[in-house]
């Protein structure tokens, strides 16, 4: 973090020289922590989205409800929903 602080304050400082006013510089520091800070972060994650090639949100729902599928198939009759048919099974048997 001390790394990360060093080259952020020697940039302002950087800016602060650079500019001919210390209202110049303010825009130019607010400026590029806007961008840092909101733009960025949301082209990067746009970018590694396309460059993906993993369209989101419609393979993940394709992949859990086969997920559910498999669960379902491999469950005790008596936990995937059945549990009804079978208890009328045994009252049916029992009063028999």
């Amino acid at each position: 973090y001390l790394g990360y602080f060093a080259v952020i304050a020697a940039l302002a400082l950087w800016v602060s020289a650079w500019a001919s006013s210390s209202r110049l510089a303010l825009v130019v520091l607010l400026t590029a922590w806007f961008v840092s800070a909101v733009v960025a972060p949301r082209v990067v994650s746009d970018l590694a989205w396309f460059l993906s090639g993993d369209r989101g949100a419609g393979r993940y729902r394709d992949l859990r409800e086969q997920e559910q599928r498999e669960e379902v198939a491999d469950a005790d009759p008596l936990e995937a929903g059945q549990a009804g048919a079978h208890r009328t099974r045994v009252v049916a048997t029992a009063c028999a």
